[in-house]
């Protein structure tokens, strides 16, 4: 059913050039979201340019870009040598000041457009993307990079409305074959106000979704507490054992030298009795 819609969608493509001659929004097929905050999406002129004869040499086409509010309706992009005007982003203020040439490609002739059958293949998406669409705005860093060379695609303005159109150029004679109208204006998006973006899902207020991320890491500090406990248990039981052991040691000396203490008072009692009644009993043995 999508590769269906696919087939309508840029089948129809063909049909609206030959009738509004306006650049036109790519279709939500391929660009759900569009345009964007800076960007716009288009459909390629396919089969426009050269539907009723076929093209000799060769050509590419430009695609000018104008701010709505910077120049008439009807700005024109070629000079009065019929060449096509060259003026960038920055020399135009982004299309304020007139229209400025934001992309350019060659003109791909209908034989040689990819097959719509591919549309479905993941594969080949981004190819027939390229083939059908083409974005204004999709270069985010050629304002910023001091040896870009080539065609600067920045992005757009958000909430400015801008209006388009495809110029097909002859480059073996630097001139303009044919063009489009100017597009309708489209408006690219505007940012949400901060105040108006939902914090959650579920609706919950700033207080909430700190209370959750506190209570969230609890258990985390928690087990590195456990953690903690049970390394220091570990300590302090092998802190016990090294003063038990070191307790014995010293019972273990201490007992040896209390009883060579004792050692004299033994002596003395086998040595025989003492002077004095030593003395006495040999006065006796002499009467």
């Amino acid at each position: 059913m999508p590769r269906l819609w696919a087939l309508v969608a840029l089948g129809c493509l063909r049909l609206c050039w030959g009738v509004s001659l306006q650049p036109q929004l790519a279709s939500v097929t391929f660009a759900t979201n569009n345009p964007t905050l800076s960007t716009v999406a288009l459909e390629k002129p396919l089969c426009m340019f050269d539907s009723t004869a076929a093209l000799n040499g060769t050509y590419e086409i430009y695609l000018y870009a104008l701010a709505s509010s910077g120049s008439p309706r009807n700005a024109s992009v070629q000079d009065g040598a019929n060449t096509p005007l060259s003026a960038t982003f920055q020399q135009t203020g982004g299309g304020r000041t007139g229209p400025y040439k934001a992309v350019a490609f060659d003109l791909t002739p209908c034989s040689d457009l990819p097959s719509l059958d591919a549309v479905g293949d993941e594969s080949w998406a981004s190819e027939v993307l390229d083939a059908y669409l083409v974005r204004v705005g999709a270069d985010g860093t050629c304002l910023s990079d001091p040896n870009f060379q080539g065609l600067c695609n920045p992005p757009l303005s958000a909430a400015t409305e801008y209006r388009f159109k495809y110029v097909l150029v002859n480059l073996s004679t630097g001139s303009v074959q044919d063009e489009t109208l100017w597009s309708d204006p489209i408006r690219t998006r505007q940012p949400t106000p901060y105040s108006a973006i939902d914090p959650w899902p579920g609706r919950r207020s700033g207080g909430m979704i700190v209370i959750t991320s506190v209570l969230g890491s609890l258990p985390f500090f928690l087990l590195l507490g456990f953690a903690g406990a049970v390394a220091l248990s570990f300590v302090d039981m092998g802190g016990s054992e090294g003063e038990t052991m070191h307790d014995s040691q010293i019972t273990q000396e201490a007992v040896p030298k209390s009883l060579g203490t004792s050692e004299p008072s033994y002596g003395a009692v086998n040595r025989g009795l003492p002077l004095d009644r030593a003395e006495a009993y040999g006065g006796k043995l002499q009467d």
